[in-house]
């Protein structure tokens, strides 16, 4: 709870239920009604088991329909933005410019960002042509968060940098097709290419 706003900590679980419901009991005791009542909402918390009895019982008149309490509803600024960009400069939380954008090392968004979910595309035969040739690449991935060591939900989004263009591979939908699988086998077994991560 000590680590960011209110609207991190929300779009950091927004995919784990459970743990919004424990969210939200600390924003009701910290007096957050707003945020609290605007998550339960907008992630429809009280279809579920995910709110204590007690917390339901609290939040209920603002949330029936017709409500018998009213609130200020709250809108996550990271769900309805539509920035690529860091999430603090995207909250106002840092000037714009705090951080290292791609255009700092000339990389156009529009024509140099490259989204591939589709192995039969061309822009996926041009990725890898382009990414096994390079000698480093910079490498990410953005995966859903697992509550347990036994949660298995793999790979989401895989970001691959080369000196002159970004890709960004769905790897959710195309991780079942041989070729990504070829690619991605080649890729971290290749003596010639540097990962950076």
């Amino acid at each position: 709870m000590g680590e960011g706003t209110w609207i991190q900590l929300e779009e950091r679980f927004y995919q784990t239920k459970d743990v919004l419901g424990l969210i939200i009991e600390e924003f009701l005791k910290k007096d957050w009604l707003n945020q609290a009542l605007s998550i339960i909402k907008r992630h429809n918390l009280l279809e579920g088991n995910y709110l204590k009895a007690s917390v339901q019982k609290e939040v209920e008149p603002y949330l029936t329909v017709p409500p018998t309490k009213t609130f200020i509803y709250l809108e996550n600024e990271l769900f309805t933005k539509d920035d690529f960009a860091p999430t603090h400069e995207v909250l106002g939380l840092a000037e714009p410019n705090t951080y290292l954008h791609l255009s700092d090392v000339g990389i156009d968004v529009k024509k140099d960002l490259i989204f591939i979910d589709d192995t039969e595309s061309e822009a996926f035969e041009l990725a890898i042509k382009d990414i096994l040739s390079c000698e480093a690449i910079g490498f990410d991935t953005e995966f859903k968060f697992n509550l347990t060591k036994f949660d298995v939900h793999g790979t989401g989004l895989m970001q691959i940098a080369t000196a002159t263009k970004a890709y960004l591979i769905d790897s959710m939908k195309i991780s079942n097709t041989p070729k990504y699988n070829q690619f991605v086998t080649e890729l971290v077994s290749s003596p010639n290419i540097q990962i950076v991560q």
